[in-house]
């Protein structure tokens, strides 16, 4: 990418660095060879609907292939080794064992996701299984766009409390004593919904296994409200039982006098609580109520009220709208008495024999409430973060409640304002932002941005000047090309923090299309850690090195890890002149994370 054959017309001159050992909190340790890594990585996650202990963990890779397999412990949480060249993503799946809440085996089966080699958390509970199905569900499958539309989506229409402040989502963020309450909690809310609607069902006749509703209702998903209108497996009437089964436990987790399998369950979700996590600050007593659960739940009323327009359930309507978020439970006791949720029992028969068009009626209103109520929910990313100078990026975005579409940015893209799609953008010569803005029919707006970050500097070649390099410690880059040759200094084998240095000097002159160029040529000694790469920044001053010049992995057939270079041109990969100061910084990388920056050093070209 980088490495030039070095032709006459180019003049050469060399940086030696001196590598620091990567950091302890990045993984690895000191005298291990970088070409030695590890064999295997670390994940780890909680399991519940409520917490879940002895389920059996089995990971897969992105054939399908298992790869690793482990059970849950007494506290609901699992680790598991698996390769460390694994094809991503990974499906993680919980099956069995024993739910501390209700005391018996889990009714459907979980699943999770981990997305890339950088993710080691992956928390499996009922909103990792909507939030993942309902993407495998969405046009285009189980890709980024569509993941993070349904986790939006899961977050904002199948709330059931959980805090989105404490747990921002529910697959990656860590389980600790701060959130265990709220996943706890709506996890064990979202989960009794499905219980009571596969109950309600049975009632009449229609018998559906948990794991047939979590499908249908991810297939309804795809457009981002639960209405009977999807893709396949959508179904009316399990839509429109979900709609108003949903009112009852909604009503139930909101006043915190939640029935699991018709027996109280509160002291059993704090007892599961301080199980899995002894040094829990709240319990679920002291889970806020959200935004979102008080937004389900007014949908939720309006179809209870239209299955039984006899129900005494206007009240509860109003009383919703005077309950500000943030409040706790505690709070809206005399407003939501225990009792209330029995007023939907009606409502709840009436729909498991709703004909066609009561169905129909029924989702229909849902989806009138939610389009004249909510904005729209908008997905928006590239599958390039950071490009070279005249690179092009891959942009993609997905919606649900939306219209149309206004993309603005430097580039004019999506020019048709459509509400998904993909489009190359490009050629990008400086950090650019794109932003899509949707709206819906009730003129509500969403808007999303992405940021694209350009590494160097196109340009065209300069006359050559002399140049002194100096030491730049710790870990970067090698050459993707090795086809250079010529003389490009000698590594030093100081492994030690302040490091030594090296000078290279270089002269020549030329003129028009052969006129010389400058070729810098770092160099360092390899990471005594175990490592996976290096990656090398630049900037004009030593304040201000954090323009990422290059990124390659320790296990490219062009890098020799017992002498590691990369060599580039100074104008036309780092838009350096004559004259210009440029410093330079390395960090290494493992699958652990970044060493901290190493100090940076300075030259005049």
């Amino acid at each position: 990418m980088f490495s030039r054959f070095i032709s006459k017309s180019i003049i050469q001159y060399t940086i030696t660095i001196s590598l620091l050992t990567l950091l302890t909190a990045c993984g690895g340790g000191e005298g291990t060879p970088a070409s030695n890594l590890p064999s295997s990585i670390t994940i780890s996650g909680s399991v519940g609907d409520g917490p879940v202990s002895g389920a059996s963990i089995t990971v897969m890779d992105a054939s399908g292939a298992v790869i690793a397999s482990t059970i849950s412990d007494e506290t609901a949480n699992y680790t598991a080794d698996i390769p460390a060249n694994a094809a991503y993503p990974l499906i993680v799946i919980a099956k069995d064992g024993t739910d501390m809440v209700s005391g018996t085996v889990p009714d459907f089966e979980m699943i999770s996701l981990i997305s890339n080699p950088s993710e080691k958390n992956a928390n499996i509970n009922p909103f990792s299984t909507m939030i993942i199905k309902t993407a495998q569900s969405m046009a285009g499958g189980l890709n980024p766009t569509n993941l993070d539309l349904a986790t939006q989506v899961v977050l904002k229409h199948v709330n059931f409390g959980l805090d989105t402040n404490l747990v921002p989502n529910p697959i990656t963020t860590v389980i600790n004593e701060q959130n265990v309450a709220t996943i706890v909690k709506s996890s064990e809310v979202l989960a009794e919904m499905l219980r009571r609607t596969r109950n309600t069902l049975l009632v009449s006749g229609n018998s559906v296994s948990e794991d047939d509703l979590i499908n249908s209702l991810a297939a309804d998903l795809t457009d981002g409200i639960i209405d009977g209108a999807g893709q396949a497996d959508t179904d009316m009437l399990i839509a429109a039982t979900v709609n108003v089964v949903s009112g009852q436990v909604l009503i139930e987790a909101l006043n915190n006098n939640l029935y699991v399998n018709g027996a109280p369950a509160t002291t059993l979700m704090d007892n599961a609580i301080r199980m899995t996590t002894p040094d829990a600050t709240d319990t679920t007593r002291d889970a806020r109520i959200t935004r979102e659960i008080l937004d389900q739940t007014k949908i939720a009323v309006n179809a209870a009220l239209i299955m039984d327009p006899a129900a005494l359930l206007t009240n509860v309507t109003s009383a919703l709208d005077t309950i500000s978020p943030s409040t706790t439970p505690e709070g809206i006791k005399t407003l939501l008495p225990t009792d209330k949720s029995a007023d939907f029992a009606d409502a709840v028969m009436l729909v498991a024999y709703a004909t066609d068009t009561e169905q129909e009626n029924l989702n229909t209103a849902v989806r009138v409430q939610i389009e004249t109520t909510q904005p729209p929910v908008v997905s928006l990313t590239a599958a390039q973060l950071s490009v070279e100078a005249n690179g092009l990026a891959t942009l993609t975005w997905a919606t649900s409640n939306s219209t149309s579409c206004v993309a603005s940015g430097p580039i004019s893209w999506n020019s048709n304002d459509i509400t998904s799609g993909e489009e190359v953008v490009g050629p990008l010569n400086t950090d650019t932002t794109f932003t899509l803005t949707c709206s819906n029919n009730s003129s509500q707006t969403t808007s999303k941005s992405v940021t694209i970050k350009v590494t160097g500097t196109a340009g065209t070649g300069t006359d050559s000047t002399s140049s002194t390099g100096t030491a730049v410690p710790a870990g970067s880059v090698s050459p993707d090309d090795t086809s250079s040759t010529g003389n490009v200094g000698s590594s030093t084998s100081d492994s030690s923090a302040t490091g030594s240095t090296g000078t290279g000097t270089g002269t020549g002159t030329g003129t028009g299309s052969n006129a010389s160029k400058q070729l810098i040529s770092l160099k360092w000694n390899p990471n005594p850690s175990v490592i996976v790469g290096y990656i090398v920044y630049f900037g004009m001053t030593l304040d201000a090195v954090t323009t990422q010049l290059l990124d390659i992995p320790i296990t490219s057939t062009n890098v020799d890890s017992l002498a590691p270079y990369v060599e580039f041109e100074t104008q036309n990969d780092l838009g350096m002149a004559t004259g210009d100061k440029v410093c330079f910084t390395v960090r290494a990388y493992n699958i652990d994370g970044l060493s901290s920056p190493s100090p940076a050093v300075c030259s005049i070209i």
